[in-house]
């Protein structure tokens, strides 16, 4: 039987890796065993996709997110976000914001309805 070399990796670098996973499938990783089950806590980024249907349970999961890691650098934020209304029911003008004040590097937000995202980044890189 061969050994768990993924496992022999330090946090960090199991973290980074994770960054490049959806969030929910990061998630995912924390039934792996006792030392994964808090690791997705610590990857420095988001990347959430939702719909109309599950936005309550995605919005009280990011907002519990950002209050968790506060004081964190994000590195990576990507939202999609789908909707039928055509204004911001769930502060992802608020997420943004936070996104961008905690440094983000990479800021991907997919938002396929009015011209809500555009106003607000202009409003940031002036």
């Amino acid at each position: 039987m061969g050994c768990d070399r993924i496992s022999a990796l330090p946090d960090c670098l199991i973290t980074e890796i994770l960054l490049w996973l959806p969030t929910m499938d990061s998630v995912k990783t924390s039934v792996l065993s006792t030392r994964w089950r808090n690791l997705w806590l610590d990857v420095p980024g988001l990347d959430i996709k939702f719909l109309s249907s599950n936005a309550n349970t995605i919005t009280s999961f990011i907002k519990r997110f950002l209050e968790f890691n506060r004081d964190a650098r994000l590195r990576k934020f990507k939202i999609t976000y789908d909707t039928s209304k055509g204004h911001d029911p769930f502060g992802i003008r608020e997420w943004i914001a936070t996104a961008i004040s905690r440094g983000a590097q990479h800021l991907d937000v997919v938002y396929t309805f009015g011209c809500l995202i555009p106003t607000l980044l202009f409003l940031y890189l002036v």
